[in-house]
C-alpha cells in the first residue's frame, strides 16, 4: 500500500511539474511522440538529449538558436527554487528513482500514459506544432524561446539541406508578362533608330499593302525581340495626318490588341514611334513613319502582326532579325542628274545657301548648280517658304547669266508638280521642299566657258560652273566690230541687261540686252531684245530717247555744255523718229544727233544707226540695232 502511495504521489508530483513547464514551451515547441518504452518526462518531450556536454544548456545571450541568425534571445526565467527550465522545482516532493534510472523527476512506467493525441501526429510520425495562441503572430522579443533540437529549424522539424557552394541558382521568375528569349539569332545586317529616316532599313526587304495609300511597309526584330514597323505613302499636304489612323494590330495568345499613332504607347506600353512628313505648302511629297514595339507585347506564342485590316498578317517569329550592326554610310557618288522627283543624285553635288529678297517671306533654303552637257539646278524651299514666289517682287524668275554677261531668264510654276515657264525643252519637278530642274545647253546664250545661276536681276547665288563634258562655249573669239550689217561679231562681246521695271520683265523671256565697245577714239553700242512688247512695237521702242551717261553720272544734264549724251534718231532726210514709228521688216539706217540739239538747223551729227527688224520676230532673234558715234 505504501509503495502504491509513492507511485500515486510521484506521478502527481511529475504531473504539477509537466503543467509548470507546459506554457514555456506550447508556443515554439513540436511535440515528439514519447517512447514507449522507459525514459525520463524531459526525454519525451525534447527528443533525445545532444551528446554535447552542454547541449542540456540554455544557448547564450544573443546566440541564435538552430544556426539560424535570431533576435537576441533573453534568458529564461529561472523558476522558484533556482532549477533550470528542464528540471523540477525544489519545493516538489523528491519522488523516488525509479529502478530503471529516470532521471529529473522522470517516470518510467507512468510516462506513457502522458502521449499526446495520436490525430495530431504527422504521417513521419513527427508531432504537429503547437497551435499558435489566439491573437498572437510573431512572438514578441521577450518571448522565451525553447531550446532547438540537434540539427532542426525552430520549428522542430527536419533540417533543410544547404545547396553545395558550385550549385547554380536558377533567377528569379519575372514579375508581369512573361520574359522573351534574351537574344534570337540575326539573319539581316541593319540597326534601327526612330528618326523619321529610312536608311537604316535598306536590307529589310519591303512588303506590299492592301492600302493604296500605303506604297510599302516593312517589320524586323532586334536580337532581343523588339519589333519594328515602318511605312511610307504620300502626304497632300503638310497638315495631311490620315497615316496616323493606320493602326498596328497584334494578335498574341489569342488576344488581338490595335493601336493608331496616338495610344500606342496606351496600349503598348514602352513603344515608341516616329513620324516625318515632307510635304510643304500644296506640294505634296512622301511621309514616313517608323515604330518600335517591345518585345514582350509581341513574343507570344504564334503571335502575328499587321497594319491595319487591309494589310496581311504576318508572324513575328518570320521576321528578319537585325544583328544590331549599323549600315556602312557611303560616301555618295556623282553619277549625273535624272528629272524624276527622286533627289538622291543630288547627294553627291555641293549644296549653298541661298538667301530670297522678298521682303515679307525668306522662301529658299539652299541651291545647287551643275553643267553636266545640259544645265541642272536644284532649289530647297523653306518650310511653307515657295520658290515660285521668290524674289524682290515674289515673280518667281531666275537666271542663268554666262561669262558674256548674256542671261537666260526663266520663271517657276507650281502647277503640274513644277515646270519652267520661259525656256524651250525646260523641264522640272517639284515634290515637297525641293526642286530640280532641267535647261537644255542648246538654249543658252552666247559664254566663253562658264555660267552662273541666281535670282532675276539680283547678284548670283553661284558663279564660274563650267561643263564637265569640257568643251568651249559658243561666243568665239571676240576680234572687234566690223560696220558689215552683221551683228555676229558681237556674240563674243561682254552684255549687261537692260531693265525697264524695277522687277524685270513680267514675260518668260529676258529684258533687252546691251553692250558699248571703245576703240581708236570711237564708241560702238549694241542692244537686242527679245521681249514681246518690244517686238510688237515693230522697233519703236529702240528710237525713242536713250540716255549715254559717263563716269555713272546719270543725272539729266539740260545743255550739251553740261556733259552726257543723249541720242536721238532722224532719217537720212531729217526727219525725226520716235518710239511711234513703226518699221517694215529688213535694215533701216538713221542718223543720230543729241536730242538736246533738236531744234538747232545746224545740230551736230554725231554718227549713225542701223536697226535690223526680222520678219517672223522670233524670240532669240527680234530687234538688233547697233550704232557707231
Amino acid at each position: 500500500m505504501k509503495k502504491r502511495r509513492l507511485k500515486v504521489f510521484a506521478l502527481g508530483a511529475a504531473l504539477v511539474f509537466f503543467a509548470a513547464l507546459l506554457p514555456v514551451t506550447a508556443l515554439a515547441v513540436e511535440e515528439e511522440e514519447l517512447p514507449a518504452s522507459s525514459g525520463g518526462l524531459e526525454d519525451g518531450l525534447h527528443g533525445s538529449a545532444p551528446e554535447d556536454d552542454n547541449s542540456g544548456a540554455p544557448p547564450e545571450f544573443g546566440e541564435p538558436e538552430g544556426g539560424n541568425p535570431t533576435e537576441p534571445a533573453l534568458k529564461p526565467e529561472t523558476p522558484e527554487g533556482g532549477a533550470e527550465s528542464g528540471g523540477s522545482a525544489e519545493s516538489a516532493p523528491e519522488p523516488e528513482k525509479p529502478g530503471n534510472g529516470a532521471e529529473d523527476g522522470g517516470s518510467a512506467e507512468s510516462a506513457p500514459e502522458l502521449k499526446p493525441p495520436e490525430d495530431g501526429e504527422k504521417e513521419d510520425g513527427s508531432p504537429e506544432p503547437a497551435p499558435e495562441l489566439p491573437g498572437e503572430g510573431e512572438p514578441p522579443e521577450n518571448m522565451i524561446g525553447p531550446e532547438t533540437p540537434e540539427g532542426g529549424g525552430e520549428t522542430g522539424g527536419p533540417p533543410e539541406e544547404a545547396p553545395p557552394e558550385d550549385a547554380e541558382i536558377g533567377e528569379p521568375p519575372p514579375e508581369g508578362p512573361e520574359a522573351p528569349v534574351a537574344f534570337l539569332s540575326a539573319d539581316t545586317q541593319g540597326r534601327i533608330t526612330l528618326d523619321g529616316s529610312l536608311e537604316d532599313w535598306a536590307m529589310v526587304p519591303g512588303m506590299d499593302h492592301g492600302n493604296p495609300k500605303i506604297e510599302s511597309w516593312k517589320a524586323a526584330r532586334d536580337l532581343e525581340g523588339n519589333v519594328y514597323v515602318c511605312y511610307t505613302g504620300t502626304a497632300e499636304t503638310p497638315y495631311d495626318t490620315h497615316y496616323k489612323w493606320n493602326p498596328i494590330v497584334v494578335t498574341q495568345d489569342g488576344v488581338t490588341r490595335q493601336a493608331v499613332q496616338d495610344d500606342l504607347a496606351q496600349v503598348f506600353p514602352g513603344a515608341e514611334m516616329a513620324v516625318k512628313n515632307l510635304a510643304n505648302g500644296q506640294s505634296a511629297a512622301p511621309y514616313y513613319v517608323e515604330l518600335m514595339i517591345p518585345a514582350v507585347h509581341v513574343s507570344g506564342e504564334g503571335c502575328v502582326l499587321s497594319l491595319g485590316w487591309a494589310g496581311q498578317p504576318v508572324p513575328v517569329s518570320g521576321l528578319p532579325v537585325l544583328d544590331g550592326q549599323e549600315l556602312p554610310k557611303e560616301e555618295p557618288v556623282y553619277r549625273g542628274i535624272v528629272i524624276d522627283g527622286d533627289f538622291s543624285d543630288w547627294d553627291a553635288v555641293g549644296k549653298v545657301p541661298i538667301r530670297d529678297s522678298n521682303t515679307v517671306n525668306n522662301n529658299l533654303d539652299s541651291a545647287a548648280f551643275i553643267f553636266d552637257g545640259d544645265l541642272y539646278i536644284y532649289i530647297k524651299e523653306t518650310p511653307g517658304g515657295d520658290a515660285a514666289s521668290a524674289g524682290s517682287h515674289s515673280t518667281g524668275n531666275y537666271v542663268i547669266t554666262t561669262d558674256l554677261g548674256r542671261a537666260l531668264k526663266f520663271q517657276l510654276k507650281k502647277e503640274n508638280g513644277g515646270s519652267v515657264y520661259g525656256v524651250k525643252g525646260a523641264e522640272a519637278r517639284h515634290v515637297g521642299r525641293q526642286w530640280e530642274i532641267r535647261i537644255p545647253a542648246g538654249e543658252l546664250p552666247y559664254y566663253q566657258k562658264t555660267v552662273s545661276f541666281g535670282l532675276y536681276l539680283e547678284e548670283p547665288a553661284i558663279s564660274g560652273v563650267s561643263d564637265l563634258q569640257g568643251g568651249g562655249g559658243t561666243g568665239g573669239s571676240f576680234t572687234g566690230i566690223e560696220i558689215d550689217g552683221a551683228y555676229d561679231d558681237w556674240n563674243a562681246y561682254p552684255h549687261s541687261i537692260i531693265q525697264y521695271a524695277t522687277p524685270g520683265s513680267q514675260a518668260e523671256d529676258t529684258d533687252s540686252q546691251g553692250a558699248l565697245y571703245f576703240e581708236d577714239g570711237i564708241l560702238y553700242g549694241h542692244v537686242a531684245t527679245t521681249m514681246p512688247e518690244h517686238l510688237n512695237s515693230w522697233g519703236g521702242d529702240f528710237l525713242a530717247d536713250i540716255e549715254i551717261a559717263f563716269n555713272g553720272d546719270r543725272e539729266y544734264k539740260s545743255f550739251f555744255e553740261e556733259g552726257n549724251f543723249y541720242p536721238h534718231m532722224i532719217t537720212e532726210d531729217g526727219y525725226s523718229v520716235n518710239e511711234y514709228t513703226k518699221l517694215e521688216p529688213g535694215i533701216h539706217t538713221f542718223l543720230i544727233c543729241d536730242g538736246r540739239t533738236l531744234g538747232d538747223p545746224e545740230k551736230q551729227i554725231f554718227g549713225t544707226m542701223k536697226v535690223k527688224i526680222d520678219g517672223d520676230r522670233l524670240p532669240g532673234r527680234g530687234v538688233q540695232p547697233y550704232f557707231v558715234l
